[in-house]
């Protein structure tokens, strides 16, 4: 389901009912998803999952009865590598007296096992979504021939081997989509990203064979906060990880702690004590210059009074139709420049002035010139800071600047501040709402983590904060038993009052302070009855949640 999903009152009312009569249906589809047949009074048990932490998010197993030879496993049979199924689960509704359904997942055959003797005519079926196809576990090798007219992603198969090549610059929707679209997925819902974040900061090339996952996934890493996956009717999702934090449909509780005291059956509170880090460093992307359009300037100056400083370098130009006195003459979009800093910048907003020799044909000199002087932006495209640059000895001095000709709308010829060499972020959590933070515990519980391809310390530190809010706030997690609730799903926000709490009558009273969850995971089986909820506690001042709302 959506996360914002809403049931309608009929279906409240409709799993409310004391008494009810189960059903379970399987829809036949064939590799367009288009419906083929329809499957219904065959199942004997069934198990179903979705967890928000994995790339598969559904998967499903069930054991049917074999009422006639069309159920084999078979190419004309209805089990077979290339068709799917889709779950829904149904009861029927005494007021209306017709069965109310919800679908529950869209899913790839993985295993088929059958068992026949003279009192047993049974297959056993293990299913997952729609990833399984495209992560390697069923397929999604990435085959793409050099005349595929495939956007910006090019492959060669020539003497060199194999190469997969998405360039920097290109929008990182019009990439997810070039991929979808190649591995034949229609049907896909693609958030926008934030202005600035927008594009591949820089070359993601493959010299091997690998999956649409394996792409999918440097994409979604580029920046912290992404997620991907497939929903329950098989459309693939790529959006930013919902927090539960502001904004009209974050606020929304998809599920009242009034409704889960009428479905709820039991709770236990999961205490995991290992795992858990108050403290996350992140070890980025190691900034390399390229010899064809990078720059490096060994020294520089700074004056204080107008808080810029200034290099000189050789400067080759790149285009025969600008100026000697144009920026982008000389650099190209996401060009690195790695400068050596001569002292700590005083004040906000510092400016870069690059001074040079024009190089002709030969080496030559052609002319002398300065070019405009450029803002330093963060990576949320703010100002740099006051005393962002510290003065060191020349291995820790340089800093490293991608050339952006246009940040967002607003910003245009500015140099965009990676970080050093090395790009690191450090994350401590500190706040008194989170249990196991710093300030809470007293001590520092360290986790050191690289991520390849995040390529600044802007991105660091924000990976830092959420693999520290998945290492602490995460891991407080409540576990419900409740009636079985089709609906809801992963990343929706419920209110809940523990059964044990203390106070539990004075708020329910009060009808305040009743705290708030994530769902985490879930899963049941449909002929229990029961469902399992492991959700975690939200909590709105934690710095990640702020983040990932702005």
């Amino acid at each position: 389901m959506s996360v914002w999903y809403k049931p309608s009152e009929t279906e409240v009312k409709t799993v409310l009912q004391h008494s009810k009569d189960i059903y379970i249906k399987v829809e036949l589809l064939n590799r367009d998803l288009t419906l083929q047949d329809t499957l219904e009074g065959n199942m004997i048990n069934d198990s179903f999952t979705i967890d928000s932490e994995s790339k598969q998010r559904r998967t499903y197993s069930c054991d049917m009865y074999v009422s006639d030879a069309t159920f084999l496993v078979g190419e004309d049979k209805k089990i077979w590598i290339d068709k799917y199924i889709r779950v829904y689960y149904g009861i029927k509704n005494s007021r209306i007296r017709d069965v109310v359904w919800w679908v529950i997942g869209t899913f790839t055959y993985l295993n088929a096992n059958y068992k026949y003797s003279g009192t047993d005519n049974t297959l056993s079926l293990s299913c997952a979504d729609m990833m399984a196809n495209f992560d390697g576990t069923k397929n999604g090798q990435i085959t793409v021939t050099r005349d595929t007219d495939f956007a910006t992603i090019e492959t060669y198969n020539a003497t060199t081997g194999y190469k997969f090549l998405i360039p920097a610059g290109t929008p990182i929707k019009q990439a997810v989509i070039s991929l979808l679209t190649n591995a034949k997925i229609t049907e896909y819902q693609i958030e926008d990203y934030p202005e600035g974040r927008d594009v591949i900061p820089y070359d993601l090339e493959y010299t091997n064979s690998l999956t649409y996952n394996d792409v999918w996934n440097d994409i979604c890493e580029l920046y912290p906060g992404w997620e991907y996956y497939f929903d329950e009717m098989g459309k693939f999702i790529w959006r930013r990880i919902p927090t539960g934090g502001s904004g009209a449909d974050n606020e929304r509780i998809m599920m009242t702690n009034e409704l889960i005291d009428k479905l709820y059956v039991d709770e236990s509170v999961s205490d995991n004590f290992t795992g858990i880090y108050n403290v996350t460093e992140v070890w980025g992307k190691t900034l390399d210059l390229d010899a064809q359009g990078d720059r490096y300037a060994s020294s520089s100056s700074y004056n204080a009074s107008n808080n810029t400083y200034t290099v000189t370098i050789d400067l080759i130009p790149k285009h025969l139709d600008g100026k000697y006195d144009k920026i982008e003459y000389f650099f190209d979009n996401l060009d690195k420049i790695a400068v050596n800093i001569s002292a700590k910048n005083v004040a906000d907003k510092p400016k870069l002035v690059i001074k040079g020799n024009v190089k002709g044909e030969n080496n030559q000199t052609v002319a002398t010139t300065t070019l405009p002087s450029m803002d330093m932006i963060n990576d949320d495209g703010s100002y740099v800071k006051a005393n962002t640059f510290l003065k060191g000895n020349i291995s820790n001095s340089i800093y490293v600047f991608t050339y952006r000709q246009n940040y967002g709308t607003q910003l245009q010829n500015v140099l965009y501040l990676n970080g050093q060499t090395q790009c690191f972020g450090r994350y401590e959590e500190t706040s008194e709402d989170c249990p196991f933070s710093t300030t809470r515990l007293g001590y520092q519980i360290v986790n050191r983590k690289n991520y390849e391809k995040l390529w600044s310390d802007d991105l660091c530190w924000n990976q830092a904060e959420y693999d520290t809010y998945q290492t602490t706030q995460m891991q407080e997690t409540v576990e419900l038993t409740t009636v079985i609730i089709p609906w809801i799903d992963v990343s929706q926000k419920v209110s809940y009052i523990m059964q044990q709490a203390e106070d539990r009558e004075a708020r329910l009273a009060s009808g305040t302070d009743i705290p708030e969850y994530i769902i985490k995971s879930i899963s049941w089986s449909s002929f229990d009855g029961t469902m399992r909820i492991v959700m975690y506690r939200f909590r709105p001042s934690l710095e990640f949640v702020k983040y990932n709302n702005k």
